[in-house]
């Protein structure tokens, strides 16, 4: 990471990945044109959607330390939410 200023990248030896860390990016897991049905704890069917609000705390760790970030956060949402779910009752 790099301060803001002027700074040369030789294009043959290093790429340069530009990340907004003050940028709140946000996705819906569930909706209207997606519904997602879950069974309660009392076998009651309901429909859910959250909305989920994130922002990249470390670019690096961002793009080098996970495959696919995004997916990744797509999929805990999606597990944390069954499992709230799954453990309420109607």
């Amino acid at each position: 990471t790099v301060d803001p200023g002027p700074h040369w990248i030789a294009r043959f030896i290093d790429k340069k990945y530009i990340i907004n860390v003050g940028n709140v990016d946000n996705f819906t897991y569930g909706g209207d044109k997606n519904p997602i049905y879950m069974l309660t704890k009392d076998e009651n069917i309901v429909s859910v959607s959250v909305s989920v609000q994130y922002r990249i705390n470390n670019p690096k760790d961002f793009l080098f330390n996970v495959v696919n970030p995004i997916m990744s956060l797509r999929q805990a949402t999606a597990s944390a939410l069954r499992q709230v779910i799954g453990q309420s009752t109607l």
